[in-house]
């Protein structure tokens, strides 16, 4: 499926143009989600823009939507491993239980030792078992740990770069202001748009 995206008029109501990057998913949006009485004149004024547009505008929206695409990924990617470091956690807690009750038969086997040498063997047994069992899910959890610090440090690159392109598509949007207002003027014929919002106060 194409997803219609660009430069777009009246994405919200307070904000004359900027980078639509699902037409079909906001005007759905505003649809079910805004209130009855707005709908009809937001959906009226929401479009895309069909006149040539700046190059340098369509290039640095297209770089601020790659930017903002790789930064959604990378906040999928670092909740998918807290995901799987909080499961790692909790399968290290539940190894560290079994441990923790072996190591407490073994102890409690040591203390009556001269009653039964046997017993302790087979307790001493059970807690070697159990720490090797044990240390699968402590090494799994650590490195759980790293890769949930290495995709939030992605995560915050990524971040970091999405607020760069955002500045720079802003910088561009703004030196091509008086084109897109001219444009804006051909393509939204009897706007209600008065500087602030497509809803004055009358």
């Amino acid at each position: 499926m194409h997803i219609k995206k660009g430069l777009a008029m009246h994405v919200h109501h307070e904000k004359l143009v900027e980078w639509c990057f699902n037409y079909d998913e906001r005007a759905e949006f505003i649809r079910t989600e805004k209130p009855p009485e707005e709908r009809e004149t937001r959906l009226r004024l929401f479009k895309l823009f069909k006149g040539e547009l700046p190059p340098e505008l369509v290039e640095a929206g297209r770089v601020f939507e790659e930017a903002q695409r790789v930064y959604v990924e990378a906040g999928r990617v670092y909740d998918e491993a807290g995901r799987v470091r909080v499961e790692a956690g909790r399968v290290y807690d539940e190894a560290f239980r079994v441990y923790d009750e072996a190591r407490r038969v073994y102890n409690k086997a040591g203390q009556v030792y001269d009653e039964s040498v046997w017993v302790h063997i087979k307790a001493n047994r059970v807690y070697v078992e159990a720490e090797r069992v044990y240390d699968g899910p402590r090494q799994v959890r650590v490195e759980a740990g790293l890769v949930y610090d290495i995709a939030g440090r992605v995560y915050d690159e990524a971040g970091r770069v999405f607020n760069e392109a955002h500045r720079a598509y802003d910088k561009v949007l703004n030196k091509n202001m008086p084109a897109i207002e001219a444009l804006h003027r051909i393509e939204c014929p009897n706007c209600p748009w008065n500087g602030h919002t497509i809803f004055p106060k009358t």
